[in-house]
């Protein structure tokens, strides 16, 4: 319970009902931490009206261990809370469920777990782990196949999918049964005709022959560059070479058999290609996640939007830290973005900012 009162010792806050000694109290308020907190106090001229802002002083927060959350084998509803959870949804078909809208969320996905906060720091942040979907008061964000469309997305365009493309190629892998992982998914094109359209619909595209034009060795080279920021070893190079020029493998499919080829590579090499793909894979998903309102969706397309996206993957390697490079992903959302309308910040934190009567301030200069 927090109490507020004036510099006279009055009470100042009125809300639903009084104590017995007349003092009000605050009915609502949930810390989402710990430590001290400095209630500001607005009062309106000429009104009894009045409004109390508390702000955290986030030095003085103690760490809470966040609480865990177990699904069980079937198929589980489980809802976050105000406090920091750790969801493990186990298995089944799991959704989890937030009250607000998903534009008042910030998702970060960090390959082996997925991050949810609220963005006006309000409530604690969730690790989340087996869950399949995400449910917010305004939609649902569908988690399967989400990580394999991007690295199909990453691997035939060297950018992020858009979020209405992203669940149009999740829907189709579900729908074809398909792998969740790319070196499966390469294993399934000779001989599964759905995945093979699928997988060609990426590969003969206008867009993936721009980023990967040539003969052949320059062709093998630019999918190294782009998934694994580096070139190929002669070895390499000759071998992946010979098998699309002796139609082992063909053009389409070399991105996907290549991206699929380093995942279960155990060598020195093998695994920092692997990690390397793997925080792309995160940094294209975050991508997309966050754009997250009308205007930056709508963006989201053309050359430039595309380059922006690919610039930001390329300096993505087996070293990037995903949560802190969320900032960067934030930026490079904002260099193609129009500025927002009132109607993106309706999830915003609102600031209260204390003027001066305009009447007052000549005659203070006087």
């Amino acid at each position: 319970m927090i109490w507020v009162y004036n510099e006279r010792g009055e009470a100042i806050v009125q809300e639903y009902d009084y104590s017995a000694d007349g003092s009000a109290y605050l009915h609502d308020f949930i810390a989402p931490c710990s430590g001290t907190f400095y209630a500001g106090v607005l009062m309106y001229p000429g009104s009894s009206g009045r409004s109390v802002r508390l702000y955290a002083d986030l030095d003085t927060a103690t760490a809470s261990t966040p609480t865990p959350i177990a699904g069980s084998g079937a198929n589980d509803r489980l809802f976050s809370t105000m406090g920091g959870e750790k969801i493990d949804g186990g298995a089944g078909d799991d959704a989890l469920i937030y009250s607000g809208d998903r534009a008042a969320y910030s998702m970060i996905n960090m390959g082996t777990r997925l991050t949810i906060s609220a963005k006006d720091g309000l409530e604690g942040t969730d690790e989340v782990r087996n869950v399949e979907q995400v449910a917010f008061a305004d939609g649902v964000v569908d988690l399967r196949y989400g990580m394999l469309a991007e690295s199909l997305y990453l691997g035939y365009f060297g950018r992020a999918a858009d979020p209405a493309a992203l669940r149009a190629f999740q829907s189709q892998l579900a729908a074809l049964k398909a792998p969740d992982n790319a070196s499966e998914l390469s294993g399934k094109y000779g001989s599964d005709a759905g995945i093979r359209n699928l997988i060609d619909s990426f590969g003969t595209s206008a867009e993936s022959k721009a980023l990967y034009p040539g003969d052949t060795h320059v062709f093998v080279k630019a999918i190294f560059n782009n998934l694994l920021n580096r070139a190929p070893n002669q070895a390499g190079l000759d071998f992946w070479t010979s098998a699309i020029d002796s139609g082992q493998l063909t053009r389409a499919n070399a991105a996907l058999a290549i991206l699929g080829g380093a995942q279960p590579n155990t060598s020195a090499q093998g695994l920092t290609d692997r990690q390397t793909i793997a925080n792309k894979v995160s940094v294209a998903w975050n991508f997309t996640a966050e754009l997250d309102v009308p205007t930056e969706i709508g963006a989201y397309q053309g050359s430039d939007a595309a380059a922006a996206a690919r610039t930001l993957l390329s300096m993505v390697s087996a070293t990037t830290a995903i949560d802190a490079y969320q900032v960067h992903v934030n930026y490079a959302i904002l260099s193609f973005s129009p500025p927002r309308t009132p109607g993106d910040h309706a999830h915003d934190t609102p600031i209260d900012l204390l003027g001066m009567d305009t009447a007052v301030v000549p005659a203070l200069l006087a």
